[in-house]
C-alpha cells in the first residue's frame, strides 16, 4: 500500500519533472542562434498541442515532443523507435529535430505569421492528418 508521503513524493517528482520538460524547450540555447526563433512560441503551442501539455504516453516515453515519426529521407536526431514514431534522448533533441524537418522542408520563417498560416503550412506538408482549423485552434489555445 502507497502511504500518503510516497504519493505525494511520486506527486511532486513528476510535478518536477513536467516543469524540467517545459523548461528544457522553452529556455533551450538552440533558440539563440536559430533562425527559427521567430517562430518560438508558435513552436511551443505545437509541443504543447502535440502532447497534451506534456502529458501524453508518447512523451514521456520517447520524449518526443512533436510526434514526429521515423525519418526515411532526412537526418534526424532520434536514438530509437516507439510503435513508428521517433525516440529521444531529451526533449531538446527533439526540438532539434524538429529544425531539422523545417530545413528539409525549406521553410522560411519569416512566411509564417500566425497559428493559421503556420498550421497551413504544416498540413502542405503532411506533418499532420487533422483539419487545419482544428489543428490551428489548438496552436491557439496553447499561446493564450
Amino acid at each position: 500500500m502507497i502511504s500518503k508521503v510516497m504519493y505525494v513524493g511520486f506527486a511532486v517528482a513528476g510535478f518536477l519533472l513536467a516543469g524540467y520538460c517545459v523548461f528544457s524547450i522553452t529556455w533551450s540555447p538552440l533558440w539563440l542562434f536559430s533562425k527559427y526563433r521567430s517562430m518560438r512560441q508558435l513552436i511551443i503551442a505545437q509541443a504543447k498541442h502535440e502532447t497534451a501539455n506534456f502529458t501524453s504516453s508518447l512523451y514521456w516515453r520517447a520524449w518526443n515532443c512533436f510526434g514526429m515519426r521515423i525519418a526515411t529521407v532526412r537526418k534526424q536526431t532520434r536514438i530509437g523507435e516507439t510503435n513508428g514514431y521517433a525516440r529521444y534522448w531529451s526533449p531538446y533533441q527533439s526540438l532539434r529535430d524538429l529544425f531539422l524537418w523545417f530545413d528539409f522542408h525549406n521553410l522560411n520563417p519569416s512566411t509564417i505569421t500566425n497559428a493559421r498560416h503556420y498550421a497551413m503550412y504544416l498540413k502542405s506538408k503532411g506533418y499532420y492528418t487533422d483539419t487545419a482549423t482544428n489543428y490551428a485552434r489548438g496552436l491557439e489555445y496553447f499561446m493564450s
